[in-house]
Formats: structure tokens, sequence, C-alpha cells
């Protein structure tokens, strides 16, 4: 999104003050829902900035992203893993800076294209990386959230659902086809919620199994180049089950025996865990999407592509919800 009453020498000042570099080129990437995002030129290299907008729904505070962000420095840095990217730290050595009220952090720049179809080599590729972050011993790293039922995203389906209901639409607006999807689905959804909550007290007994997980590996998170795979995107960093990351890939046979063969110890999958964490998943993706469209940070053709994932999506949920498979 683009912010207002901010200019590129606004940031291009900034840079200069907080970073000590002169860019010499700011270009804006036209993606993102939780803020700007950047390619910076400077120092002969190209640098990936996020500016972050409070207030945002699943936003962060300053003390989670430097959390987040002092591990994958760590993690880069002291670790060597080279999977990711790794924050630039300001010059008074801090991973987060604060801009205009905003989170203002500035990354190395991680070639690649998000692929459109995981290949069998990228999977196992894949395998290895997770398995090398579940490998990682969680002591090392300080502050990482436990996994734990969130109860703002109850009242935000509650609000969603009461919006949605005491609002009458203009036929054919994606609102109105946003409305007609959650009344099709309105006992399914507030049946899950029991559900995830019931279910998160099974994932906290088995917590001594937790390890350290990404949890949004999607494609969009994923970019492959001449330097292989890195996964970026962080946000979602906690301490959880390894199903968290594993959900991803779980019907590739590739991705399993490759993430299986790099771990240090044994594993055997946890499909009530699995159950768990992709309803979780969809429903915190129901929210952030809905919230766009109701609110109208998007365009009708944004939202109407966002309501067709979202009713491939119900399918999915209840199957799984469903099926016999995950018990």
């Amino acid at each position: 999104m683009r912010l207002q009453g901010i200019s590129d020498e606004d940031i291009s000042k900034f840079l200069k003050y907080k970073y000590g570099f002169i860019a010499d080129k700011i270009e804006y990437l036209p993606f993102g829902e939780d803020g700007a995002y950047y390619i910076v030129h400077g120092n002969d290299k190209k640098y990936f900035l996020k500016i972050y907008v409070k207030g945002e729904i699943f936003s962060k505070s300053e003390k989670e992203f430097r959390v987040i962000n002092n591990f994958l420095y760590n993690l880069r840095n002291k670790f060597h893993f080279t999977h990711t990217h790794s924050p630039i730290k300001n010059m008074e050595k801090d991973t987060v800076s604060v801009f205009k009220g905003m989170p203002f952090i500035l990354y190395e720049f991680v070639g690649g294209v998000n692929p459109k179809k995981l290949t069998r080599g990228m999977y196992e590729e894949l395998g290895n990386i997770i398995s090398e972050l579940h490998n990682l011993n969680i002591s090392y790293f300080k502050g990482i959230k436990e996994d734990k039922f969130n109860f703002s995203l109850e009242n935000n389906i509650y609000n969603i659902l009461k919006s949605l209901e005491e609002n009458n639409f203009k036929k054919r607006t994606s609102s109105y086809k946003l409305k007609k999807l959650f009344l099709e689905n309105n006992d399914f959804i507030l049946g899950i919620i029991p559900f995830l909550k019931k279910e998160s007290n099974y994932i906290k007994k088995r917590r001594k199994a937790y390890v350290i997980t990404h949890g949004d590996i999607h494609k969009g998170n994923i970019l492959t180049g001449k330097n292989g795979t890195c996964i970026i995107d962080w946000e979602h960093l906690e301490l959880a089950l390894p199903e968290n990351d594993i959900m991803w890939f779980r019907d590739n046979k590739h991705f399993y025996y490759s993430y299986v063969n790099g771990l240090k110890k044994s594993y055997k999958p946890d499909k009530r865990a699995m159950k768990f964490y992709i309803i979780r998943k969809g429903l915190n993706e129901f929210v952030f999407f809905s919230t766009s469209i109701l609110y109208g940070k998007n365009g009708e053709k944004i939202s109407n592509k966002k309501i067709k994932f979202m009713k491939r999506q119900f399918k999915i949920l209840k199957n799984i919800f469903y099926s016999q498979r995950f018990k």
C-alpha cells in the first residue's frame, strides 16, 4: 500500500540518518497489505525495505518485530542458515527502526521469483530447509512466542459476521458476495471456533515437542533463484509443533522423505495437530481477506479474486474438518 504524505525523499533522508548511507534510487513495489514495500539501491547494493502500518489487523508491535528480526539476524550470521534474508542493523545496532511511528525494517536483498509450481527438486530442498530449521535448539533464541489460541481471532470472526448481517450491500459487489459466502458457511464457521479452543489444549500438552516454525510457507513466501530456495516473511514465527510447517506440504512424499531424513531425531506425523493448524490458518485467512474487502482496501477485481480463493478454501477446510483421515 502507498503511505500517504511520505515521499521517497523522506525515506532517503531517514536511511542516511539511521543507516548511514545514501540511497541512489528507491523503487516502490505495488503489493503488500500490511505496509509499504520498496527496493532500495545504495552502496552498490540492493536492499528490501518494509514500512509496516500500525493498526492493521494482525499488526505487530516494535517489540515483536525486534524478536523476529533478531532471530533472523542470528539465524543468518551465527548459525549460517542461508535460506532467508537477514535484516540490516542500523547505526544503533538495532534490527528495527521507527519512522514516523511505524516499524521500518531494511533487509538484505534476496533475488529470485515466486514459483508458479513447485518441482520435485524444490520440494526436496524445502524438506531439507525445514528440517534444518526444526533442528535448531530453541534455548539459543529468546522471546519467540509460543503457539496459543488467539482469542482476538474469535472476536474478529464475530465482528465480521455482525458487520455482514447488519449491512445491505449492492448486488454483484464483492461485499455482497462475501456476505452470501459467509451466510452459506455460517454454521461451519461457528463450529470450528470451539474446535480450535478445545484442540489448543491438546497442542499445549505437547509443548515439549515444540520447534521453531515459520508458519506461513505458501508459494508467495518462497523465492527460487540461482542461489537456490529461500523462505521470506517470518511474521508468523512461533514455537509450535512441526505440523505448523509440515501442513503446507502434507501431501508431498518428496518433501516428507527429505524432511525426515534431515531431522536429528525421529518424527511421527501428528494428524490431530495437522488438522488444528490447517483449520486455524484457514480461519486467519478468512479474517484477513474479509477485513480487506469490507473496508475497501482493494479494488473489486482483487476482492473478487479473494472471494474465489475463499470459496475454494471453505471446500478444502470442510473436507479436512469432517475427514476420517485426520483422526
